[in-house]
């Protein structure tokens, strides 16, 4: 696939901070106590699921990494570490693998 990158970001990158700007589910929003993700899971498919603006998720990424995007792809450690600055339950579930064998 030409033009498209994705960068996957391991979670010992994110250095997560609460900020005034970040929505902290939890407080008189009907956000679920606990969030199903599929990882590996992109940012523009995880903003949605936070209930959070996707230049937010790339904001903090790009704090700690030095670049993000929407198509970084996210591992579980990652999800958990973000999950874990809105103050979100998540349960991750893994993709099935290709089922592929060499």
């Amino acid at each position: 696939m030409q033009g498209t990158s994705r960068a996957i970001v391991g979670a010992a990158d994110l250095n997560v901070r609460h900020t005034r700007s970040m929505k902290h589910p939890g407080k008189g929003d009907d956000t679920p106590s606990k969030i199903r993700v599929h990882v590996p899971i992109t940012v523009r498919e995880v903003a949605p699921l936070f209930r959070v603006k996707p230049f937010r998720i790339v904001s903090e990424l790009a704090k700690s990494t030095g670049y993000a995007e929407m198509s970084t792809v996210l591992d579980e450690a990652r999800v958990r570490r973000l999950a874990s600055a809105y103050r979100l339950e998540v349960e991750i579930v893994s993709r099935p693998s290709s089922g592929r064998t060499n």
